[in-house]
C-alpha cells in the first residue's frame, strides 16, 4: 500500500473533516483485513478498526504528517489486538 498523502495528513491534523474520511476510506479495508487476520473475529475487528479511527481523530494534532502514518496505523492495531488477547485471557482466567 503506496504511503498516504503527506498534504492530506496536514490537513487531518488541523482538523479537515473531509480529509480524515479521505484518510479513513484509504486504510479502511487494509486495516479490516489486517485486524481480521489477528483476531479471526470480523465484528471484533470492525470495532477495533472503529475505534482506533476515533482516537486518531481525537489526537489528530500529534499526527506527525512527515512520518510514515502507515506504519503507525498498522502498529496501533496491532497493540489493541494485543491488549484485547490479554484481556480475554485475563477474563477466561477469572471465569476458573
Amino acid at each position: 500500500m503506496a504511503q498516504f498523502n503527506e498534504s492530506t495528513l496536514r490537513r487531518v491534523t488541523q482538523g479537515d473533516e473531509s480529509a480524515f474520511a479521505e484518510l479513513y476510506n484509504h486504510y479502511k479495508t487494509p486495516a479490516l483485513r489486517f485486524t481480521v487476520s489477528l483476531l479471526k473475529d470480523e465484528e471484533e475487528a470492525e470495532n477495533m478498526v472503529q475505534d482506533v479511527f476515533l482516537k486518531i481523530w481525537l489526537r489528530r494534532s500529534q499526527i506527525k504528517p512527515d512520518y510514515n502514518f502507515n506504519s503507525y496505523l498498522f502498529t496501533c492495531l496491532r497493540n489493541m489486538a494485543f491488549d484485547y488477547f490479554k484481556k480475554v485471557e485475563k477474563s477466561e482466567q477469572m471465569r476458573l
